[in-house]
């Protein structure tokens, strides 16, 4: 995939916006949400490499039992309106690929990646945090190597309208109405996607959702430690709640991940530990 995080459009020019002092203590292992592809057979090693990096994380880590999150992704059918395109997780898991638009090389995205990415990954997380009674307990969730990154809703382009990150998406999965306003983003994006779109006026202005917790700490305060259910923006006649800020643990390998969980267990130790925490967390996107 060239260049595929370029695309990750939701919160990247952000307003300074000063919202209510959350004087949150600095987060511990029940406010994070671990989720892993589950593996589907012996045979999958992907979901078994998955497994394998959610179990390591959670043992090192000391995440509850009810803060794991297993998505099943199989390769599958979506049918919208009639019209069936087969899905595919390609690129070793890191695409929601519509096999259909990709082999066409189309730039007319249409809505069928986008609702797999709804019913296999976002639904499955928002369902296990309200029944877990996590929704305002959870302010990270760790996306495990093999669960995908982007959402290829067209052609395998950089420039192609409606392919964009999941990051920014599930960032926003407290949102109320979560489906409608899905709908409103890819209905927003897809009324652009056309080769020449940015011949638009106000294109940014129109697409742009802001992040409302980007720089609310300018003097560095600490009064604004990141918590769910307190940063909130308007957009198009929704009101999008960042109640989540996304990471990943992922590499080329197991190995390579596993240096990574290590390296932020010893940092978690160390000394100033919790003043770098205090600086980093009130300027940062995704955790």
């Amino acid at each position: 995939m060239k260049h595929f995080i370029v695309f990750s459009f939701l919160f990247i020019l952000c307003l300074n916006v000063a919202e209510a002092q959350t004087n949150a203590n600095i987060a511990g292992p029940e406010n994070v949400l671990v989720v892993y592809k589950q593996p589907s057979d012996q045979n999958d090693s992907l979901g078994l490499v998955s497994q394998t990096v959610k179990n390591y994380y959670r043992d090192v880590r000391n995440i509850p039992t009810s803060n794991i999150v297993p998505l099943y992704l199989p390769d599958t059918a979506i049918t919208i309106g009639g019209v069936t395109h087969p899905i595919t997780i390609a690129e070793g898991g890191n695409i929601i690929r519509d096999s259909t638009n990709h082999i066409n090389g189309t730039w007319y995205a249409t809505r069928h990646a986008w609702k797999y990415f709804y019913q296999y990954v976002a639904l499955p997380i928002k369902e296990h945090l309200i029944n877990n009674n996590l929704t305002s307990t959870i302010r990270y969730i760790v996306l495990c190597k093999g669960t995908p990154f982007y959402i290829q809703a067209a052609c395998d382009s950089t420039n192609v309208i409606a392919n964009l990150a999941v990051d920014g998406l599930l960032a926003m999965l407290g949102t109320n109405n979560y489906d409608i306003l899905l709908d409103s983003i890819y209905n927003k994006y897809r009324s652009y996607a056309v080769p020449n779109y940015h011949v638009y006026p106000n294109y940014y202005q129109q697409m742009q959702i802001t992040n409302p917790y980007y720089n609310v700490d300018q003097n560095l305060n600490m009064n604004y430690r990141f918590k769910p259910g307190v940063f909130t923006r308007s957009w198009n006649g929704h009101t999008i709640k960042l109640d989540y800020l996304i990471s990943h643990l992922d590499g080329i390998s197991y190995s390579m991940v596993k240096n990574m969980i290590d390296l932020s267990s010893e940092a978690i130790h160390a000394d100033g530990y919790a003043e770098l925490v205090n600086r980093n967390e009130t300027n940062i996107l995704f955790n």
